[in-house]
């Protein structure tokens, strides 16, 4: 089987040997009667290659079983977890049984809000959950510290502001339908 980007290879070294006369040394050759450009003629070689005519190598067809991916960035902070976004998302889930987000975006402004109210938090508001909260330097590192104000001032920082983030790898491009699937997605929680 000939995979697409192995078909256009071939066609534009076979375009571009047709309109110079030799292939560069460090190009697969089929046959010893070629003759090797010498590096003027190689320069000539590779303006072939990328200035070939549209429908040049039409007849190289689309694999049947590759699967392009698109890549791009883009960053929000995490929209906080309410009355209106409860249960729309994994990320606000009060009932997580596996797991599958620790610690929740949640549980560091509950027990917050449980302190404030009543002076104690409830086991079952901080049973199992990691805090979000993480110290900037850990305590046995303090002691070798030379500056320390900025630390001694803030001395814990929000995870899901600074650490944690969601991934979403998807664009999923397919042979049969080359436009992206809004449906093929993969989050990860890093």
């Amino acid at each position: 089987m000939i995979m697409q980007a192995n078909c256009f290879l071939e066609c534009w070294t076979s375009y571009a040997r047709k309109k110079s006369g030799c292939t560069p040394w460090y190009f697969p050759v089929r046959d010893n009667d070629i003759q090797m450009c010498d590096p003027w003629e190689t320069k000539s070689f590779m303006e072939y290659m990328e200035t070939i005519p549209d429908g040049e190598c039409d007849y190289c067809l689309p694999d049947c079983i590759s699967v392009l991916y698109g890549t791009s960035v883009s960053s929000a902070p995490f929209r906080p977890c309410d009355h209106t976004t409860l249960g729309t998302s994994s990320m606000c889930e009060l009932d997580n049984p596996e797991g599958l987000v620790n610690p929740p975006i949640w549980a560091q402004e509950v027990s917050q809000q449980y302190q404030k109210d009543t002076g104690d938090v409830p086991d079952y508001a901080t049973s199992g959950h990691f805090n979000n909260q993480r110290k900037v330097v850990p305590d046995a590192k303090r002691p070798n510290l030379v500056f320390t104000t900025g630390v001694d001032e803030y001395p814990t920082y929000d995870a899901y502001k600074r650490d944690i983030a969601l991934v979403r790898l998807g664009d999923c491009r397919c042979c049969s339908n080359p436009e992206p699937d809004p449906l093929f997605f993969h989050q990860v929680l890093l």
